[in-house]
């Protein structure tokens, strides 16, 4: 009896999926394969605070119930949402240099994307802190884009790819040494402070998915990727309508989302 990890690079003795598994795949669509491999139904918009954002003809922001885009956090802070928008181009002064932005969608020499399936998705949050302590703190790492499908199953998702994350006069400049001298995307907020915050997400319009039955390729020893793709997958499933939600996090939990669906899909329709 092999051990539980054993490594086999011989295709002539993999056995393929499961005949379990293969009965799943022909029972259901891909998109169900899928579904299938969470523990419940993700319920849409269910945390602690949502919002769904919309843009009025003049440019301006809104919600749906008309209620300020604002998250007020257990620690004081109150965040508020005052601009969201999609761009194929490095804006606010930004640069390939100033975070993690051209690897899988190609930048020109001006910052312009060069992959039409991909988009830059600004948000600017404004951040206010009234409390009675000297300041209080945001990660910016607490922030993300996530992708849906249209059950609100979660595709992909972005985190915050720009390492300048303060917004003055209309340009994005670094954190201090103070606040954040490991440059983590510490921000400080004094009492009676305002500071606006800028998070850079990278978004593509088109997701694939290979469901490949890993358990039978453990079966056989086999681990290296391409022969797990190859000889054990199911089926592949392609989605290319989407909902997108920004959220914030808290300890781990998403605690406010912001639907900006219409932003995004608007960008990629026109």
């Amino acid at each position: 009896m092999m051990g539980e990890y054993w490594y086999n690079d011989d295709p002539s003795t993999y056995n393929g999926p499961s005949k379990e598994m293969l009965a799943l795949a022909k029972s259901m669509t891909p998109k169900e394969l899928y579904e299938n491999t969470y523990d419940r139904k993700p319920e849409w918009m269910k945390s602690r605070q949502s919002y769904h954002i919309l843009r009025e003809d003049d440019g301006t922001l809104t919600t749906e119930s008309g209620e300020a885009p604002v998250y007020h956090a257990d620690n004081g802070l109150n965040i508020e949402v005052t601009d969201v928008h999609a761009s194929n181009a490095l804006e606010y002064g930004l640069t390939e240099e100033d975070g993690w932005f051209g690897e899988e969608c190609g930048l020109d020499e001006s910052g312009t994307i060069t992959n039409p399936d991909y988009v830059f998705v600004y948000t600017t949050l404004r951040l206010t802190y009234n409390g009675k302590i000297d300041h209080m703190e945001f990660l910016a790492g607490n922030t993300g884009l996530v992708q849906y499908n249209l059950d609100g199953y979660t595709l992909d998702a972005s985190e915050n790819r720009c390492n300048k994350h303060i917004l003055q006069s209309g340009i994005a400049e670094k954190t201090t040494v103070e606040e954040d001298p490991r440059d983590s995307g510490h921000i400080w907020v004094h009492a009676g402070e305002t500071r606006d915050v800028l998070c850079v997400m990278l978004m593509r319009n088109n997701f694939t998915f290979v469901i490949t039955d890993y358990e039978a390729a453990k079966r056989d020893g086999v681990h290296d990727l391409l022969d797990e793709e190859k000889y054990y997958t199911l089926a592949t499933y392609e989605e290319n309508e989407f909902k997108y939600a920004f959220t914030i996090s808290d300890y781990g939990v998403t605690a406010v989302e912001f639907d900006v669906t219409e932003i995004v899909n608007d960008w990629f329709a026109a």
